[in-house]
């Protein structure tokens, strides 16, 4: 009686397409994209030596009625800051640092993008100027999915990153 309903509930798991079971499955071979997409997430926490920050967890309601998990890092450095969402159906990741602490944080951004196998950011590379802020933008293959980099006149940068993650 209880094996049965081990193996039910096995098989709902596998099927559901969003259990354990089913990511577990998925990732045997190649990582799926939500598994790049959080293994991103890691090294981007690295990057910014932010492994240790304490982190801040909430959650709000999307759209279509799926939670939104935000979670925001604080790091020792008060000029930084570092927060990353959870969507339904992508990853959202803002970064909002000074240009003289990390002058080539793009570069080494788009390294970790292409390594986790993201390779949208090698398209081309749109520049706008307004407001007296530098606005570089890479947009990947859906409207989920682009790089966003703003540099302000004050020596302010924000940098928004979006990867789509469908089921």
């Amino acid at each position: 009686m209880y094996m049965s309903r081990f193996i039910i509930l096995l098989a709902v798991l596998f099927f559901s397409g969003r259990g354990e079971a089913a990511d577990f499955a998925q990732s045997d071979s190649i990582p799926g994209q939500r598994q790049r997409a959080l293994n991103f997430k890691q090294d981007l926490l690295e990057l910014f030596n932010l492994k240790e920050a304490a982190v801040i967890h909430s959650r709000k309601s999307c759209n279509c009625g799926c939670d939104i998990r935000k979670e925001e890092y604080v790091p020792s450095n008060p000029k930084e800051k570092f927060i990353a969402y959870d969507f339904c159906d992508s990853y959202v990741f803002e970064i909002q640092t000074e240009v003289d602490l990390m002058p080539d944080v793009s570069l080494r951004i788009y390294k970790l993008l292409s390594d986790n196998g993201f390779s949208f950011i090698e398209g081309k590379v749109k520049y706008n100027r307004k407001f007296r802020i530098d606005h570089y933008t890479v947009e990947g293959p859906d409207v989920l999915t682009f790089y966003e980099d703003k540099i302000y006149e004050n020596g302010r940068r924000k940098i928004k990153i979006s990867l789509s993650v469908p089921d």
